[in-house]
């Protein structure tokens, strides 16, 4: 494994193997956080001195990371949404020398799309989905929550058809076994194919939607086909 510092400034790549085919990459963002970033803390680690780089392998093998925040020799790892936009926060616990995120740099399209949905259940509208600068476990700010309604619904429209390898929807709740995930080119629910059939629920009551290969659409819907409620949060949409 390969490691080393990008050229621009303030990020952070990983090269993971030989012939760089899988290149992680972090941005420096803000480092002071509510104080609920705790209940997101994967794990620390003490080195000898403070060591960006060491820091960054350590979240890359550790699984749902994307943070990483040095503070002196202890490097701390977590699983939170932190964009380029956050600004930090003062007279909080949660304050780091430096801090870097993933998200920044993932590629994600949601942040930009135009979001819908059938309902509004109070102000968790549903831009709130995808345009929080900073999102850790159940944050409301970063949530959309519908109405109990028939086949209730919320979507993202990216702009234009786009190949999808992977949709990751880092809280879910009132969410049934029976909820569709669909992607197409119709702003219609109903018109578009399954996205999955099947997809796993992560540690942290999220869901990780892989389909068995990339898929292309303009229009992301999770619904559910009968009279109930959904609500998702911090959702990222990944290109190929």
């Amino acid at each position: 494994m390969h490691l080393g510092l990008g050229a621009a400034v303030g990020v952070v790549m990983l090269v993971l193997t030989s012939d760089a085919t899988n290149l992680l990459k972090f941005s420096k963002v803000a480092s002071s956080f509510p104080d609920d970033l705790q209940y997101c803390l994967l794990t620390s680690f003490a080195y000898d001195s403070s060591s960006n780089i060491r820091c960054a392998a350590a979240c890359n093998r550790t699984p749902y990371c994307t943070l990483y925040c040095i503070k002196g020799i202890w490097c701390s790892v977590f699983r939170a949404r932190v964009t380029s936009s956050w600004a930090g926060v003062a007279g909080t616990s949660q304050v780091y020398d430096k801090c870097y995120s993933t998200f920044p740099l993932s590629g994600d399209v949601a942040q930009y799309a135009i979001t819908s949905s059938q309902s509004i259940y109070l102000d968790r509208n549903s831009q709130k989905a995808v345009n929080a600068a900073f999102y850790c476990s159940n944050y409301q700010p970063a949530c959309y929550e519908s109405l109990v309604d028939n086949q209730p619904w919320w979507r993202a429209d990216l702009g234009k058809p786009m190949t999808i390898r992977s949709v990751i929807i880092h809280y879910s709740y009132l969410i049934n076994t029976n909820v569709e995930f669909r992607l197409g080119n119709s702003s219609s629910v109903n018109s578009n194919p399954l996205f999955v059939t099947q997809y796993t629920n992560t540690p942290y009551d999220g869901i990780v939607l892989t389909p068995s290969k990339p898929m292309v659409g303009r229009y992301f819907f999770v619904t559910e086909p009968a009279r109930s409620d959904i609500a998702v949060c911090d959702v990222w949409i990944l290109p190929v």
